[in-house]
């Protein structure tokens, strides 16, 4: 019997209405498909107004007792969808984390999966219920309750799809898909039909919030077949896979422009030749959580060198702390590292770096636009510029007119409904 996995983020559960819309289309989907598991996030903004009481009681709290929190806001979602779908005449359980068998290490607030059981699951599967799962959730080797971090939930359903031998994952949320930019600042964006893996990771690195790079790293791993896609229409969602050859092997698609602000740019300088500090500063950094966008080194007048980070910004007082020490290897101050927010806008599509006439289009639109480069950062599927913050409208506004209005897929025609006239998902 088919099976698909289902998750429903915060938006599409904000209010007992639209939970009861979900559970309606959720029971079609089950007449649909057969058989059916859903992943729910916390009711609409429920998570940071958690985070936020927590704070109010304690400046610093702790992490496991947050994570006792945290727990909390996937659990009403679960139980209130479970009591909705039973109330449309279908049979429905609800589980957390623990209960599925999502069993995690033990790093409280960003836990890792490290093995699914998932026998609750199949054995409410086999008993034809519906089995509404919380996200973001697990349980530790040491019998903790653990929380997945940012894109816990995306990450619980593509785990479980991945585990259950789902025949497809669906990730249904507020928009209609991923498009060529972000609508909200490009009116002309247009939904794809189609990501690879590897360019849905690196939209989603490069600013795309419509699905975590973690949850599709993992989705790729194991081959999970996955669609993102919206609750509130009927239109089809963008189905993300490994990559389709097209009509010539080595053509080249612009997938899409990104952009992300929350980017800082760090600077230590008047750092000696004959010292090379790069894997002591990558080590220094990584064993405190903080992955490096990209590092060059520069050379300097009098026998000196800088080295450029680029990193994002929320770790911004740690990195101070982590190059302090650094520095200090050399009897140099933290007058030798700098700080900038700045932002960056990156093309994203399969072989984009190996053809010049695109990266020479994007300089020649750039400069029409007034846009000064800091920075070009370039790999197999991207070509990155860090810009100022305010020049990533006019940078990505002018990089999307000249590269994706010929490549941009408008979607199929369908009827935008309201939360009350939601229909089935069915197969994307």
């Amino acid at each position: 019997m088919p099976l698909v996995v289902q998750k429903y983020g915060g938006t599409s559960l904000a209010t007992p209405e639209l939970i009861c819309s979900v559970a309606r289309r959720v029971v079609e989907a089950k007449a649909h498909w057969g058989s059916i598991v859903v992943v729910v996030s916390a009711m609409g903004d429920a998570t940071d107004e958690l985070l936020a009481l927590a704070k109010r009681v304690s400046s610093h709290p702790d992490p496991r007792e947050l994570d006792m929190l945290m727990t909390v806001g996937e659990r009403i979602s679960m139980a209130l969808l479970s009591m909705a779908i039973r109330d449309f005449g279908a049979k429905a359980i609800s589980l957390t984390g623990s209960q599925c068998g999502i069993v995690t290490d033990t790093t409280h607030t960003n836990a890792k999966i490290v093995d699914i059981k998932g026998d609750r699951i199949r054995e409410a599967l086999q008993d034809d219920q519906i089995v509404i799962v919380a996200g973001f959730q697990g349980v530790s080797q040491s019998r903790e309750i653990t929380t997945l971090g940012r894109g816990g939930s995306d990450t619980t359903a593509v785990a479980l799809a991945a585990a259950l031998k789902a025949d497809l994952c669906e990730i249904l949320k507020d928009v209609d898909g991923v498009c060529t930019a972000d609508p909200r600042r490009v009116p002309k964006a247009r939904k794809v039909d189609f990501c690879s893996y590897d360019e849905m990771i690196e939209l989603s690195i490069g600013g795309a919030a419509v699905i975590h790079p973690r949850a599709v790293d993992l989705a790729r791993r194991y081959e999970v077949p996955l669609s993102v896609g919206s609750s509130f229409t009927r239109l089809p969602g963008t189905k993300i896979g490994p990559s389709q050859r097209r009509s010539s092997m080595e053509s080249v698609h612009v997938r899409g422009i990104t952009d992300h602000h929350s980017i800082t740019k760090v600077t230590v300088t008047h750092i000696p030749e004959h010292i090379n500090v790069s894997s002591d500063v990558l080590k220094s950094l990584s064993l405190a959580g903080i992955p490096v966008q990209s590092m060059a080194r520069l050379p300097s007048e009098g026998g000196y060198y800088t080295l450029v980070l680029i990193v994002q910004s929320q770790h911004r007082p740690q990195i101070s702390v982590q190059l302090g020490h650094v520095v200090q290897q050399w009897k140099g101050s933290k007058d030798n590292i700098h700080m900038w927010d700045v932002a960056s806008v990156s093309i994203v599509g399969e072989g984009i770096s190996s053809a010049p006439e695109i990266s020479t289009k994007a300089f020649e639109v750039l400069a029409e636009a007034g846009v000064d480069i800091d920075m070009v950062t370039t790999s197999s599927l991207t070509i990155t510029y860090i810009v100022d913050q305010d020049q990533v409208g006019p940078a990505v506004e002018a990089l999307h007119r000249a590269l994706c209005v010929q490549a941009g897929e408008r979607p199929s025609d369908g009827e935008k409904v309201t939360p009350a006239d939601q229909d089935v998902a069915g197969a994307s």
